[in-house]
């Protein structure tokens, strides 16, 4: 059981990292991406240059793809922080 415990907790520590450092980091980008990609294809909209607007709305599109990903992972590994401290209470048993 010990084994177990141990197992889990460094599961547990590698999920934690990824919600509270790398996930921000992705979400920040994908917000930048966004904000980069409207300007993009509007003057590609303004200019009649199917290229430029391509590129921006598909830059877009895949930024609001990545801030979703990323949601459904936050949601999927939350429940982790929500448990209840008594595993590692009884690590030390």
């Amino acid at each position: 059981p010990n084994d177990v415990i141990t197992n889990f907790n460094d599961k547990k520590k590698k999920i934690r990292k990824k919600i509270y450092t790398v996930f921000p980091k992705v979400k920040r980008w994908a917000n930048i991406a966004t904000m980069i990609s409207i300007p993009i294809s509007v003057v590609g909209v303004a200019t009649g240059n199917a290229i430029l607007t391509v590129t921006g709305l598909s830059l877009a599109g895949f930024s609001e793809l990545k801030k979703e990903q990323i949601k459904l992972l936050e949601n999927k590994y939350r429940w982790v922080t929500f448990l209840p401290s008594l595993l590692e209470n009884k690590k030390g048993e």
